[in-house]
């Protein structure tokens, strides 16, 4: 075994509203490519999300030498990550929030730390939303 993995779920999903879906159309769909990433996705550009199923649209993966580089690449893959929802949102400004917190860059997290920090107040980067 050598080098460091994470991933990221991206869904239809409002973080500010405690992650309900928050499903619709989907209206543009741009995945990441690259170096060490992966991206395993079950929907098109024009697909429906359905309000009563899983709210996942992609698993983001990112593969790097070290803890440092994987993180690195999950962020610019996210960053390069376009999807929008008529009438929803996505989970993935949250994702880019996390992702910056210096707990989740040092590892220094447990089970219950996600439960801890959406609990306060403030803690959650507002998701993007687009109009259409």
């Amino acid at each position: 075994m050598r080098g460091h993995a994470v991933e990221a779920t991206l869904c239809a999903e409002d973080p500010e509203d405690g992650f309900v879906p928050a499903p619709g159309r989907l209206a543009r769909l741009v995945l990441p490519i690259g170096t060490g990433i992966r991206v395993d996705c079950g929907f098109r550009e024009g697909d429906q999300i359905p309000p009563d199923f899983d709210s996942m649209i992609a698993k983001i993966v990112a593969w790097g030498k070290d803890r440092t580089e994987a993180l690195s690449r999950l962020r610019r893959a996210l960053d390069d990550t376009t999807a929008i929802i008529e009438g929803g949102t996505t989970n993935r400004s949250f994702l880019l929030g996390v992702l910056g917190r210096a707990e989740v860059r040092a590892g220094r997290y447990d089970n219950r730390w996600l439960d801890r920090l959406t609990a306060e107040e403030r803690t959650c980067p507002p998701p993007i939303r687009w109009r259409c």
